[in-house]
């Protein structure tokens, strides 16, 4: 029987840990000896049926390059589904690596020093020592060969999806209001709240409907809202300040709450600068939430007709928008309607099992 490791690690994570969870989900099934790294306090039925090797060193730290790579057995295929790889030789025959974005390398000046130096030498050892890389959209495959000189040939777009199991249109929740104290209706943000994520666009948008009377709905931002110290425009904090009654932001939600809030919001917006892919709008879309989103990086390529489009760096073009979909019940079921039908064509079923056509293919060479 072939052996296969994987990198787990990151499955607590947001975005890479929803990757990891549904393709795990379908990929044990495979006839494989799989490995899966993890770190010992990590449980659950992703794991059934696969070998765990726990391994408590830091992720991204220096020790964790040795450490790692002496844990790996000898094995036919590693996979990591993050760039974070293995810089010294291993005990196995092909590598594969997921890159699910660039931003390290394509906004060097919002990371630090050791950031930007760390990111970017692995991101290109990972690209340099992969028998094969995929990626979530082809913008990310286009990023990858301008920044890493990958060759084309070398990369396999395989987009990410949504679990309609969990992510369904339902009758909204009011008690996502009670129990967050949220007293009118709301917009919608879903997502970390890091600069390129541009929330300052959003907030000053929101601003721009309060002052012409928009007063109905509140706006609710669910992700870490430390990441909102590292703003030093002195207009978004006066903003921040005068509408705080009315700007929610919500942290450490369960699962059934991120549905709850999509499916009682009246509009999911998205204005980031940059994804490899974008999950929220797709998420919001399966569980009948309207959305806007950013004409930006993969976005397009992702939410196709789906969406409402907006320029990311005018504010005021945001507000327009939202107060456009807020008014028009007939534009607000055309998104509805066509999010719906977007959702219901990506499956995790279908990606994984590329991910496997992908790992087979590596194997037999």
């Amino acid at each position: 029987m072939k052996k296969v490791c994987v990198d787990a690690r990151m499955l607590v994570h947001s975005g890479i840990g929803t990757y990891l969870k549904n393709i795990l989900k379908h990929l044990k099934k495979a006839p494989i000896h799989w490995y899966v790294f993890i770190h010992p306090h990590q449980k659950g039925a992703y794991f059934d049926g696969m070998e765990v090797i726990p391994i408590s060193t830091p992720i991204y730290s220096p020790i964790e390059q040795i450490d790692f790579a002496r844990k790996i057995p000898p094995c036919d295929l590693f996979w990591s589904p993050h760039f974070n790889v293995p810089i010294f030789p291993i005990s196995s025959k092909k590598r594969l690596t997921t890159i699910h974005d660039l931003f390290h390398l394509a906004y060097p000046k919002l990371l630090n020093r050791l950031e930007r130096f760390y990111a970017g030498f692995l991101i290109k050892q990972a690209a340099y020592r992969s028998d094969q890389v995929i990626t979530d959209s082809h913008f990310s495959k286009s990023e990858l060969c301008k920044y890493t000189n990958i060759v084309a040939d070398k990369i396999e777009v395989i987009p990410l999806a949504v679990d309609l199991d969990r992510f369904s249109p339902n009758k909204q929740n009011h008690q996502i209001r009670e129990k967050f104290k949220i007293k009118k209706k709301f917009l919608l943000y879903v997502g970390n709240l890091k600069v390129h994520k541009n929330i300052q666009a959003l907030l000053l948008a929101f601003d721009v409907l309060d002052k012409q009377g928009f007063s109905e709905v509140d706006l609710v931002c669910v992700g870490n809202s430390k990441d909102m110290k590292r703003l030093d425009d002195s207009y978004v904090k006066e903003t921040l300040q005068h509408l705080k009654h009315r700007i929610h932001f919500v942290e450490n939600v369960s699962d059934e709450e991120l549905v709850s809030f999509y499916r009682t919001a009246e509009l999911m917006i998205f204005p980031s600068l940059y994804e490899g892919f974008g999950l929220p709008p797709l998420e919001a879309m399966a569980c009948g939430c309207p959305t806007i989103c950013s004409y930006a990086a993969s976005l397009p390529e992702v939410c196709k007709t789906a969406t409402l489009y907006c320029n990311p760096y005018n504010y005021r073009h945001i507000a327009q928008l939202i107060e456009k979909v807020l008014v028009d019940a007939d534009l607000k079921q055309q998104l509805i309607d066509k999010g719906l039908e977007l959702a219901r064509t990506l499956s995790w079923e279908v990606s994984a099992q590329k991910h496997l056509e992908k790992i087979n293919q590596l194997i037999e060479i």
